[in-house]
C-alpha cells in the first residue's frame, strides 16, 4: 500500500499530483491511501473505488503527525531505518516508467510513504483518463449550480469561452510575468471575436479577485459573482474553449471537461483556434 503524504500547493496542483498517483494505482493494482487531502469532500467518487482511500485527518494532532512523518522520513537515516522495518520511502521527484519493476515490487509488497508532490506517471494518466475524470467529478452541489449558470449564459449552439483571470499571487510569481490587467484581457476577447469560429461567442470571466465589470462594457461577457471556487472550476470545465495565463486551474478544467485551452504567455498573444488544445495532464 502507498501512503501519500506529499500533497502540496493549491487546489489544482494537488489534484494533478493526486491524479497521477491514482492513475498509477489503477494501472498496477495496488492500494493508495491519502490521509491529508483537504478537498476530499468536494470529490465523493474518490472513496467509492475499493483501491482508494482519500480523506483529510480532521484533528490537528493527526495533521501534525502526518507532517512530522513526511518531514522526518525524508532524512537518509530515517529512510534506512524504515527500510530495516519494511517500510519504503519515495522522497525525491519521481517520473514513473513501466520498466521500473523495483518500484512496483515495493508498493505491492510493503507500505510505502511518498513525501514528494512531484510524482508523475504520464502513460498511466493517459490510459486511465476517463476513470480519473469520473473519480474526480465534483460533488453535485457544485455541478448543479454550474449547469444552471451555463444554461443561463450559453446561447443555443454559440460557443462559450471561459476566461480565467488569474490575479492574487500572480502579482509576485515569476516577477508578475503572467499578471495581466483588464486592458490585456479585453484586447484578447476582442481578438477572439474576430476568429471566425468564435465571432458569436459568449465569454465567462472567472477570477480569484473581484472583476471590474466596467472594463468589459459592451462585450458579450458574464462574470463569476461570489461563486465557490469549485463552482467556477466546474463552469470552466463546461465551456467550449478556455483561455488564461499558465495555471493548473484552467488546465484541470480543460482536462476534465475536454475543453481546448490556450495559455496566454504574453500580453500581445493573439491565438488562432488551432492554437487551442485539451490539457493532457
Amino acid at each position: 500500500m502507498m501512503y501519500l503524504l506529499g500533497i502540496k500547493g493549491q487546489l489544482c496542483n494537488q489534484l494533478f499530483s493526486l491524479a497521477h498517483h491514482v492513475a498509477n494505482s489503477l494501472q498496477y493494482d495496488y492500494q493508495l491511501n491519502c490521509p491529508i487531502f483537504p478537498y476530499s469532500d468536494y470529490f465523493p467518487n474518490l472513496n467509492v473505488h475499493p483501491q482508494l482511500s482519500v480523506s483529510e485527518r480532521k484533528e490537528k494532532w493527526q495533521q501534525k503527525l502526518a507532517k512530522i512523518i513526511a518531514k522526518g522520513s525524508s532524512a537518509e537515516a530515517a529512510k534506512s531505518l524504515m527500510k530495516l522495518v519494511g517500510v519504503g520511502v519515495v522522497s525525491n521527484p519521481y517520473v514513473f516508467n513501466d520498466a521500473d519493476l523495483s518500484f512496483l515490487q515495493m508498493v505491492k509488497k510493503q507500505p510505502v510513504l511518498v513525501t514528494t508532490w512531484l510524482f508523475r506517471d504520464y502513460a498511466s494518466f493517459k490510459l486511465n483518463a476517463d476513470s480519473i475524470r469520473h473519480l474526480f467529478e465534483p460533488a453535485s452541489e457544485y455541478t448543479s449550480v454550474a449547469k444552471t449558470i451555463v444554461s443561463q449564459i450559453k446561447q443555443n449552439d454559440k460557443p462559450l469561452v471561459g476566461v480565467h483571470i488569474r490575479r492574487g499571487d500572480y502579482k509576485e510569481w515569476e516577477n508578475g510575468r503572467f499578471y495581466f490587467d483588464d486592458v490585456v484581457y479585453r484586447g484578447l476577447i476582442e481578438h477572439l471575436l474576430t476568429v471566425p469560429e468564435l465571432k458569436n461567442a459568449t465569454f465567462f470571466l472567472s477570477s480569484n479577485e473581484p472583476i471590474n465589470e466596467r472594463a468589459y462594457f459592451g462585450l458579450p461577457v458574464t462574470q463569476s459573482t461570489d461563486n465557490h471556487f469549485m463552482t467556477d472550476l466546474t463552469v470552466l470545465s463546461y465551456c467550449d474553449y478556455l483561455v488564461g495565463p499558465p495555471s493548473t486551474f484552467s488546465s484541470w478544467a480543460s482536462f476534465t471537461g475536454q475543453a481546448p485551452l490556450y495559455h496566454l504567455a504574453a500580453a500581445t498573444d493573439r491565438p488562432k483556434l488551432s492554437d487551442f488544445a485539451v490539457a493532457a495532464g
